[in-house]
């Protein structure tokens, strides 16, 4: 079963897809959105990549410590411009 952390990148910071293509997006999606942070978003939500099947693997410490540091660091960049 996804862990909670993996519907929060799912659902709220990816969005919601409909085969694979995202159709309502998330708070973390947009034009600005860069593809590093894209496919940490995606790694988050299924770790394994497998859609089909679940359960889906557990988000290892290692990717949770790269989109922490990813977020907090976009987070220093914007309190920076204010």
């Amino acid at each position: 079963m996804a862990t909670q952390f993996q519907i929060v990148c799912e659902k709220i910071f990816l969005g919601w897809t409909l085969s694979g293509t995202i159709i309502i997006p998330g708070l973390l999606m947009s034009e600005h959105t860069t593809s590093t942070l894209a496919v940490l978003l995606r790694q988050c939500a299924n770790p394994a990549g497998d859609i089909e099947h679940l359960p889906r693997a557990a988000v290892s410490d290692n990717l949770k410590t790269r989109l922490y540091n990813m977020l907090h660091e976009m987070e220093q960049e914007v309190a920076a411009s204010v």
